[in-house]
């Protein structure tokens, strides 16, 4: 029966068409891929007493019997791709991930399994634009505890029809063995910068962090983005390292909320203008080994006036905001190297 459901959803999302370029997602293709989604949820779950590869096998060959072949390379909706594992370190877990094509990308869910029951899910539905599933998904669970709770972190990415850059969202849940309900600890979201090797996750019984390239203070360029953070109770809180390089960590610091800013500094946050032309002049390390950043603000990015503000960092923090340039530390940026120099006029 749920096969057959599987079947008409399937067929019903193959048979959508599409003009270029569209990103709008219309209201029957958000009803099938959740009605798919769910499909294959109950599908895996009536089959959890036997091993999770056998339960793939399983779930191809009951679609093969409604004649639903997986792949379908001309639709823009609905090509299917099923994964059905153990997590390493929880034998008791059976994992089912559910990847369906959309336009431009791909919009995945996740199912997690204990006991036979439903303990923790990831999906997104009844979105409007392709931006908002959950694309280039990926996932990663911690080992248990000693009480056996442990940590789920999920990551996707918007769907767009071109660029590289994109929009990160990422949460992370403690699951209990007393409880089916899984407990919320985050929820965030950030600019990334879609590349090669982009992401990193990692994540312990009690910490989790990401790794990735996002926007930098001018235009064009990135920067790595480091998200650190301990489980304190049901409550995350940000740890070292927040940045890998002092203009990097600036930038970082200024974004902050300002009650959280005060544990890198040693002074008050400046506001800059979100509307000001903003630019790196020379980062340089003092004699005494500080380093002086200085950030040049305009209000126009073609003119040559700025005004200089100077952020003096020790071991990752802020320990002065200076107008001046601090004694003993360069304004100024280095030489070029021999080979990148002009040459002198003859």
């Amino acid at each position: 029966m749920l096969a057959a459901v599987a079947f008409s959803s399937l067929i019903a999302l193959r048979s959508i068409k599409v003009e270029e370029f569209e990103t709008d997602v219309p209201v029957a293709a958000r009803i099938w891929l959740a009605d798919a989604k769910h499909t294959f949820r109950d599908l895996a779950a009536e089959m959890l007493d036997e091993p999770p590869e056998c339960i793939k096998e399983r779930l191809l060959a009951e679609l093969a019997a409604e004649g639903i072949p997986l792949d379908c390379d001309e639709c823009v909706y609905g090509d299917l791709s099923l994964n059905v594992t153990a997590p390493p370190g929880h034998g008791d877990l059976v994992a089912v991930e559910v990847l369906l094509t959309i336009p431009y990308g791909s919009d995945s869910a996740l199912y997690l399994f204990r006991g036979g029951h439903l303990i923790f899910s990831r999906e997104t539905n009844d979105y409007e634009s392709i931006a908002e599933a959950l694309g280039a998904f990926a996932w990663k669970i911690s080992p248990p505890d000693d009480d056996g709770a442990f940590l789920v972190l999920t990551t996707g990415l918007s769907t767009a029809p071109a660029g590289n850059w994109q929009w990160l969202t990422y949460t992370v849940d403690r699951i209990v063995p007393w409880s089916d309900e899984a407990v919320v600890i985050d929820h965030g979201g950030s600019q990334i910068f879609d590349g090669w090797d982009y992401l990193d996750l990692h994540v312990t019984p009690n910490g989790y962090g990401l790794r990735f390239d996002t926007g930098g203070l001018e235009g064009g360029f990135t920067r790595k983005q480091l998200l650190e953070y301990e489980v304190d109770g049901d409550r995350p809180v940000r740890i070292d390292p927040i940045a890998e390089k002092p203009e990097d960590f600036v930038q970082e610091w200024l974004s902050m909320p300002e009650e959280e800013a005060w544990r890198w500094s040693d002074v008050a946050q400046v506001q800059v203008s979100e509307d000001a032309y903003k630019s790196w002049g020379p980062v340089r390390q003092c004699v005494d080994g500080w380093w002086q950043v200085r950030m040049d603000i305009s209000d126009d990015p073609a003119s040559d006036e700025y005004e200089p503000l100077y952020f003096i960092v020790e071991n990752f923090r802020v320990r002065e905001i200076r107008d001046q340039p601090r004694p003993g530390c360069p304004d100024e940026f280095p030489p070029l190297p021999a080979d990148d120099a002009t040459a002198p006029s003859p």
